[in-house]
């Protein structure tokens, strides 16, 4: 088969595997990103970027460009939900598309790219994000146009418009994600440590573009939120071993799922002290990005979150490490690998997120209240996505991702329990007195033989108030909801506010 065959070949088994998974994964959103929807549509509503209108302003999302992408899309009247996949699934091609044709910005051959387009096509860390709602996949796709900007910039010759532009993309990849300022971090100490070679003209063009732009934009956010991070960061993280460990546990849980990727370049061993210097910044990008994971103790979402906007470069470094083997070994090696991807989307990846149905019953939970809660009632619930969204209610993001109070109290044991699920202030819930209260998941929870204790901190300071007890009625509903892991249930439920609890069971509701 002719090398530009083959390379065709590629794309379009990549781009057939990606979408393919994503038909299995159909029913399936990650309930984090309703809150993006959220934010972004009481942007354009004239709310500002809160999550609830009216109050002060809480910066409860993690991408600033995927809150305003949405934004567009919502000010352009598309669904946000639909308009989501329809970004996640451009940038998931354009991410393909870009790695397919790294021949062109990088020194490898085109099949060394095509080599790489299949290993990222398949691998389960980047197929689920696009399904997602989530940034992940944009990231991934800026992610990679920077590294590959700067992998060609830095070997051709000067040109001032290549450097400005690079200085966007750095800007772009801080403004999706603040993780993303490692990535420029490491990409600037290359470049520092290659002065001499590339000159100082250029690094000062791309320097003077990141902060007119990046820096523009940081001013207005600490304005207007008032924190050095956002809120979301609070919630999530602390400083502990605790955490440490978790990461730890966070990160060797990927390393199978990551096989392939890792085995590849470690299998060059020595060769790498006589590799081109050019491409050692994303081994360098790698080792520092996994020991910024470990810091803040990993993820609770699934399919290697944190890894997937790394995959892209991964796999390019995958595919470059096979031009040391021998040709007959090259084409065997990658598919092998591609199998080995396969299996594990189809035995951990896809049964992991088929699980996830946090999202689907909050949509359920949520379209009851919009209809039946009374006007202007407060929902206070830990699932603060889809069950959010949908109801359109005031709420208490009762895990503190949109809620400032929450997220910078301080409590003990950071770390020993799931990321982002460990802060809760009962006391505050009940003096703000809302109508609703959802503890648990997106289902409600009741003390149970299996789950005799509400599973989160909030939870369990709201059960063991004797205020909640006296003041809040058990109210269950039926509805087409499931169990996590997908087994029918066909029931949700609150604890309502006694007054409310009357006036609902008088109504019949």
């Amino acid at each position: 088969m002719s090398e530009h065959r083959f390379s065709q070949l590629a794309l379009v088994i990549a781009c057939f595997v990606t979408l393919g998974h994503a038909l299995m994964l159909r029913a399936w959103m990650l309930d984090d990103a309703f809150i993006f929807f959220r934010y972004a549509e009481n942007w354009v509503e004239g709310h500002g970027l809160r999550f609830n209108a009216g109050e002060a302003a809480v910066e409860g999302y993690s991408s600033f460009l995927w809150v305003a992408l949405l934004a567009a899309g919502h000010l352009c009247n598309l669904d946000t939900v639909v308009w989501s996949l329809i970004l996640g699934y451009a940038c998931a091609a354009g991410t393909l598309v870009l790695v397919h044709q790294s021949w062109r910005w990088v020194q490898i051959d085109r099949r060394t790219a095509s080599h790489a387009c299949l290993l990222l096509g398949t691998c389960g860390a980047f197929t689920p994000w696009p399904q997602s709602g989530m940034e992940t996949s944009l990231h991934a796709l800026l992610v990679t146009a920077l590294l590959l900007g700067y992998l060609h910039a830095k070997g051709a010759e000067y040109r001032r418009g290549r450097w400005i532009r690079l200085g966007l993309l750095a800007a772009l990849v801080c403004m999706n994600r603040p993780d993303g300022a490692l990535v420029v971090m490491v990409v600037a100490a290359d470049a520092w440590l290659l002065r001499a070679a590339i000159g100082r003209r250029p690094l000062e063009l791309a320097a003077a573009t990141v902060v007119l732009v990046f820096g523009s934009y940081f001013v207005w956010r600490w304005s207007y939120y008032g924190y050095l991070f956002p809120n979301t960061f609070y919630a999530k993280v602390g400083s502990t071993w605790a955490q440490v460990q978790r990461g730890f546990g966070y990160v060797f849980g990927s390393v199978f799922a990551l096989l392939p990727l890792l085995l590849l370049p470690a299998s060059v061993g020595r060769g790498w002290r006589n590799a081109d210097r050019d491409y050692l910044v994303i081994p360098a990008l790698l080792v520092v990005f996994t020991g910024y994971i470990v810091l803040v103790g990993g993820d609770v979402m699934p399919a290697y979150r944190f890894f997937s906007p790394l995959v892209p470069v991964m796999a390019l470094l995958a595919a470059m490490t096979l031009t040391t083997h021998r040709e007959e070994v090259r084409t065997p090696v990658v598919i092998g690998c591609v199998l080995f991807n396969l299996m594990m989307v189809l035995t951990s990846v896809t049964p992991s997120i088929r699980g996830d149905v946090v999202a689907h019953n909050g949509t359920v939970a949520g379209r009851w209240l919009r209809i039946h809660a009374p006007k202007g009632a407060v929902l206070a619930a830990n699932s603060a996505g889809a069950l959010v969204y949908y109801s359109r209610m005031r709420a208490i993001d009762m895990l503190g991702l949109n809620d400032s109070h929450i997220a910078h109290r301080k409590v003990e044991g950071m770390g020993k329990g799931h990321s982002g699920h460990e802060k809760g202030d009962g006391a505050y819930v009940l003096s703000r007195r809302p109508e609703f209260i959802q503890l648990g998941s997106s289902l409600g929870w009741v003390p149970t033989k299996v789950m005799p204790d509400p599973p989160f901190p909030g939870d369990r300071e709201l059960w063991n108030n004797p205020e909640f007890r006296s003041g809040y009625h058990l109210y269950y509903k039926s509805g087409p909801t499931r169990w996590p892991g997908g087994e029918r249930c066909g029931l949700f439920g609150f604890y309502v506010r006694n007054d409310v609890f009357e006036a609902l069971t008088k109504a019949g509701k």
